[in-house]
């Protein structure tokens, strides 16, 4: 048996959401060991990805978060401290 340890928030066409979820009554299954299962099949595998990371090198893979990561994913630094004081009404972007 499985142990689920992540949570994955995201939006879904309603054509990709309805399918899925007859898939799911088909297969008699929930549909987070559904989608479990039909990204295990679709990604490649862990030694792959980490292969092809570790070619992006450091300067590659900021330039790939830059050209495909919304403005809200990519590294910035936080505003300037305030009178040598942390700011704590910062919350970011």
């Amino acid at each position: 048996m499985k142990t689920y340890t992540a949570r994955l928030a995201t939006r879904l066409s309603a054509g990709v959401d309805a399918r899925l979820r007859q898939l799911a009554l088909i297969r008699r299954q929930r549909i987070n060991r559904l989608l479990d299962e039909l990204l295990d099949a679709a990604l490649p595998p862990a030694a792959e990805l980490t292969k092809q990371l570790a070619g992006l090198g450091p300067t590659g893979l900021a330039r790939g978060c830059a050209a495909r990561c919304s403005p809200s994913l990519r590294l910035r630094s936080p505003p300037p401290l305030l009178a040598g004081r942390r700011s704590t009404s910062w919350s970011g972007p």
